[in-house]
């Protein structure tokens, strides 16, 4: 109908490379995957970030791939599923899924490791200017972790999630995990008020999976409440790095 659709000159490269995605890396990031691997995976950002610090000791390559998460961070506090080398954070709507409930990336206990990936960044490197210096989105993202608590079960309870069952044990035991390491680490950087807030709901969480969880005459915690014969390693992993489980039963 005449209607110019798009139109571009193509002659600004400041422009032209972030919009097609073949600008330069814009930090220092850790990939995944092999060397063709374009995408920057926030729950294997998890494993990465306690091994960079116990082998090459590149702190920069640790916050520049946190900071890479944080500039594709949705409004809802929410971290990105993966990010997409040579695209600018400002695209994050383009890579989000819309629902009636707004935007939003799959998997989303992706957002829980990330958490812990910047907890084990701030133990291993002590990095207090970058957690300063980002403060607000962090708290956003804990922020954003807390509101999918169900208050009916008082249990976190997400949507599809990689973990498998989306209000499990793995899920709940990480959350408490990622709690309570933001805990410590707003404490470090003086945000008392949150820490003791995190503290908290930790220990909330914490109980109602004893509650809901815990098989005494089976000696286990249980993947989900409905099915008690059921496990998950990845639960029993998290329930016991979590401090969730006591001695005996992580015996």
């Amino acid at each position: 109908n005449g209607t110019v659709v798009y139109t571009n000159p193509m002659t600004n490269a400041s422009v032209i490379l972030p919009e097609y995605g073949v600008q330069s890396n814009t930090a220092d990031l850790c990939l995944d995957g092999a060397k063709r691997d374009r995408l920057v995976w926030l729950g294997d950002f998890y494993h990465t970030a306690g091994i960079i610090a116990t082998s090459t000791s590149r702190q920069d390559y640790s916050s520049g791939t946190l900071k890479n998460f944080l500039d594709w961070q949705l409004p809802s506090g929410q971290l990105p599923l993966d990010t997409s080398l040579g695209y600018p954070g400002s695209a994050t709507l383009s890579f989000a899924e819309l629902s009636a409930d707004g935007y939003s990336y799959a998997l989303q206990d992706y957002h829980i490791l990330g958490l812990l990936a910047f907890g084990s960044h701030m133990r291993y490197h002590n990095d207090i200017a970058f957690a300063s210096q980002n403060w607000p989105q962090w708290k956003l993202a804990v922020n954003y972790l807390i509101g999918k608590i169900d208050n009916s079960t008082g249990l976190v309870s997400l949507g599809f999630t990689f973990f498998g069952d989306d209000a499990g044990l793995a899920v709940n035991a990480a959350s408490v995990q990622a709690f309570r390491e933001l805990a410590l680490v707003a404490t470090a950087i003086g945000d008392t008020a949150s820490a003791s807030s995190w503290n908290a709901i930790a220990s909330q969480v914490g109980t109602t999976i004893q509650s809901t969880f815990w098989q005494p005459s089976l000696g286990y915690f249980s993947d989900t409440p409905q099915n008690k014969s059921k496990i998950s390693v990845q639960g029993l992993s998290f329930v016991v790095t979590s401090g969730v489980a006591t001695t005996s039963q992580a015996n």
